[in-house]
């Protein structure tokens, strides 16, 4: 979401035309905000905004800035529900990567290592594990077996 805040006195409505409608906030998800809604607004601004996706505040009123802070923590917390439409990861799942990671770093060692197997085997079933509980997958002995079944394991 872009904030695009006018100052509802000064802004005339063919530069904020001119801007919404530029290449660079075209097909974007925007929401004007209005300040100085307290003084007299131009016509020509509010037919404008009566399509639009806007909210008129006054920068000085307290309730304001604090529907505007409302407005934002909702659309915040609206997107981070949304999976589709967040790239942000909460702490939970950064430290599951990390896991991750480290089970990764460990099986490359041991590859580089040439060390026991089963420790390859061990460490690749965490890094599974951990993913899982990110993706809500549930990981099974078949995936490590589709793995290791080109590895030849001896006594």
């Amino acid at each position: 979401m872009i904030l695009y805040i006018i100052d509802l006195n000064v802004s005339n409505i063919k530069s904020i035309k001119s801007e919404l409608e530029s290449n660079f906030l075209k097909d974007k998800n925007i929401l004007i905000i209005g300040n100085k809604g307290d003084l007299k607004i131009k016509d020509d601004v509010k037919t404008y905004f009566k399509n639009k996706k806007h909210l008129i505040i006054s920068g000085i009123k307290e309730k304001d800035v604090l529907k505007l802070k409302k407005l934002i923590e909702n659309y915040i917390n609206l997107n981070l529900i949304r999976e589709e439409s967040s790239i942000m990861i909460n702490e939970r799942h950064y430290q599951l990567l990390k896991k991750v990671k480290n089970s990764l770093i460990n099986v490359k060692n041991n590859i580089k290592n040439k060390s026991n197997t089963d420790l390859l085997a061990m460490d690749v079933k965490y890094a599974l594990n951990y993913l899982g509980e990110i993706t809500g997958e549930i990981t099974n002995d078949e995936i490590l077996g589709n793995i290791f079944s080109r590895f030849c394991i001896g006594k």
